[in-house]
């Protein structure tokens, strides 16, 4: 098992911690630098409200000017002679000296309110310890101004040069206002634009690392990573297309390394399955080989009982009827028709006992490959008729008939005994399958570029599922030794080396059975 250590070279575990770390802290830079601007612009932002600060400055100088006016007319007044009007103006501009003075103070202490709140951010324009020295000085003018006396009915009750002398203090003091916010509002630009400058280095310091830090994880990704992994997966499809001999190399030593190994070890382990493989399919070749040749002479000696079986039938059939013909004429003159029977039967008995000589005459054609089968075309309606009159004479019941509709002028290039070795196994089976009741009807008719030669019958049928192993050898319906299953599967194999294929119907038990022979078209000969 390989060990998850990587001695003398650095592990991909390790080489990735370290990426993620340096993408970590580019990513935490970029975020500092990112929230850093964002603090400073909700600053600067929350710091132009204080831009405000002119417009209520204004509002107190304002109501200074308008204080100072009052104050001028209650001079007027003063020097005109006493009198009711001059009573009663004077108490208006008492009123209204009042109304302003308190106006004034509304006024500054809206401005100290909006002084104190912008102080609180680090980047507020304003609040200087200058500007709160005149805050206080305005303050404490109106304060005085308010402790002197004023009343309409005294003459002497206000003292207007005083009145007018911390009037113009009062005014001197607000004055300066907009002149220390001008210098803050300069003072403020300048921090910015020096704290600008500064965020600006920041920021592009922060971008190039960043970029210089992906631009490494790229780098490296590919060089660690992806090229390595593109290797493996090259090998892996070789390995998987088969090419067991090939193996992988990877000039590192860490996880991929382990991979790429491990990767040739299973190569390794394939090549060596592989061969015993070989060996093992070599050994099941050869004894399928042995088992195929057993098989074929099984197979073999099976085909040559069933096929001697029938000519042998024939001829001790024939035997048994002229003894049993013969038998009851010993001495006496035979009559006409036993001895047109008997004559019959002789015929018979050298025609299947050539039959016999031919079977086994097949079994040496393979030693004699030089041997060509007959390419002339021969009659097939009596070869039909002398083969369903061999079956029918094997028949226990002789009452049993086969109804025939030949074509007398078709024609084929085939062996004569293989041909009648079709018809007998198909008119058998069909016999075989019926009852006296039943009937059974051979066809043999030209249909288009085929010859057909059809056998049906009206018996026991054949189930669906049995249908396509019908021509399979050793396959059978009956029980007991009435069939060996051969049959069918010599018809197959005759006709198919002729070029022709059989092909077998049943609407299923009870319903009959349909067996159609199809040779290819041959021309019409003379003889035929």
């Amino acid at each position: 098992m390989p060990s998850n250590r990587t001695p003398g070279g650095a592990s991909l575990r390790r080489r990735l911690v370290w990426a993620m770390l340096w993408l970590a802290v580019a990513l935490l830079g970029l975020s500092g630098i990112s929230l850093y601007g964002l603090y400073a612009y909700r600053s600067l932002v929350k710091s132009l409200s204080r831009m405000d600060a002119f417009r209520r400055a204004s509002a107190l100088i304002h109501s200074v000017n308008d204080l100072r006016v009052t104050v001028a007319g209650l001079r007027t007044v003063s020097q005109l002679d006493p009198g009711e009007l001059a009573l009663q103006e004077r108490q208006r501009l008492q009123l209204r000296f009042l109304r302003l003075l308190l106006q004034v103070q509304e006024d500054l202490n809206r401005y100290r309110r909006h002084v104190d709140r912008m102080a609180q951010s680090s980047f507020g324009i304003g609040g200087s310890q200058e500007e709160q020295q005149t805050l206080w000085a305005i303050q404490r003018a109106l304060q005085r101004l308010q402790k002197l006396p004023l009343d309409a009915h005294r003459q002497d009750a206000l003292d207007v040069q005083t009145l007018e002398a911390e009037i113009h203090q009062l005014q001197s003091q607000a004055i300066k206002l907009p002149h220390l916010l001008r210098r803050d509002v300069l003072g403020f630009t300048q921090r910015m634009h020096r704290r600008w400058r500064t965020f600006f280095l920041l920021a592009t310091l922060g971008t190039v690392c960043t970029l210089v830090v992906f631009a490494g994880l790229i780098w490296g990704s590919w060089r660690e990573l992806v090229h390595p992994l593109q290797q493996l997966l090259r090998g892996a499809q070789r390995l998987a297309a088969g090419r067991y001999q090939y193996r992988l190399s990877l000039p590192r030593r860490d996880e991929l390394a382990q991979l790429a190994a491990a990767l040739n070890l299973v190569a390794e382990r394939f090549c060596q399955v592989e061969r015993e493989l070989e060996q093992k399919v070599q050994r099941l070749v050869q004894q399928a080989g042995r088992s195929d040749r057993l098989a074929g002479i099984g197979m073999l000696a099976a085909g040559v009982s069933h096929e001697l079986n029938n000519p042998l039938a024939s001829i001790a059939i024939s035997a048994e009827s002229l003894q049993r013909r013969l038998q009851p004429h010993q001495g006496n003159p035979v009559p006409r028709d036993c001895l047109l029977q008997v004559h019959r039967y002789l015929e018979l008995i050298p025609a299947e006992a050539a039959r016999c000589h031919r079977i086994v005459q097949k079994l040496l054609e393979p030693a004699a490959p030089g041997q060509q089968p007959p390419q002339e075309a021969i009659p097939l309606a009596p070869l039909v008729e002398q083969a369903v009159a061999v079956v029918l004479q094997l028949v226990p019941d002789r009452q049993r008939r086969v109804h025939l509709e030949l074509d007398p002028q078709l024609a084929a290039p085939v062996d004569p005994g293989a041909w009648k070795q079709v018809v007998m196994n198909l008119v058998a089976n069909a016999l075989q399958a019926t009852g006296p009741e039943d009937r059974v009807q051979v066809h043999l008719f030209r249909e288009e570029e085929e010859l057909l030669l059809v056998v049906e019958d009206t018996g026991c049928g054949i189930a669906a599922e049995s249908v396509p192993r019908l021509f399979e050898p050793f396959f059978t319906q009956r029980r007991g030794r009435q069939g060996t299953g051969l049959g069918l599967f010599l018809v197959h194999r005759i006709v198919a080396g002729w070029g022709g294929r059989v092909e077998a119907f049943s609407a299923g038990p009870g319903q009959g059975a349909r067996f159609v022979v199809r040779l290819p078209r041959a021309p019409r000969t003379q003889a035929a």
